[in-house]
């Protein structure tokens, strides 16, 4: 499989593209969460942007399996009612995002929410989305990738900055 590397500024240029496509919206998080690993730092970059808070939460479905979702019922229940985005790298299976909607939508249940927490209120974000995840619901994304584009390794800055 051939790897494409991503540079710092490439980054920051799919991050201007998000939020410009959040202002067309008239959408304005009020909190950033994020998974860690790939989600920190585009989740640091986001949250200064629009100057709200950001809290990351552990969640690894390719490093070890961590899927900490007692911490991500706390943040989700802290912000309930308030615009939160769920920012990721990238959307390559849906494993990782379909888990953390599966919280969110247990949280919903088990707190007699309204709808608005999870048809308004809870934005998922992604730099990448692949056409061919299992979780369909990534509303902004710097960029989708088809069939061809799909079979290419995506390296961000932070994963291999000492090559």
């Amino acid at each position: 499989m051939s790897k494409v590397f991503y540079t710092w500024s490439d980054v920051e240029s799919m991050l201007s593209n998000i939020t410009q496509q959040m202002a067309v919206e008239n959408y304005k998080p009020d909190v950033i969460l994020a998974p860690g690993r790939g989600g920190f730092p585009p989740g640091v970059m986001l949250s200064h942007y629009f100057e709200v808070p950001f809290h990351g939460f552990e969640w690894q479905t390719r490093d070890g399996a961590v899927e900490d979702s007692r911490h991500l019922e706390q943040l989700l229940s802290k912000y309930i009612g308030k615009n939160i985005v769920i920012i990721d790298d990238i959307n390559d299976t849906g494993k990782t995002l379909t888990g953390i909607h599966s919280v969110a939508l247990g949280l919903e249940k088990d707190t007699n929410q309204s709808i608005f927490f999870l048809q308004e209120g809870l934005k998922y974000v992604t730099l990448f989305d692949k056409l061919s995840s299992d979780f369909g619901q990534v509303l902004f994304t710097a960029k989708e990738l088809d069939e061809v584009e799909e079979q290419q390794w995506i390296v961000f800055p932070y994963e291999e900055w000492w090559t």
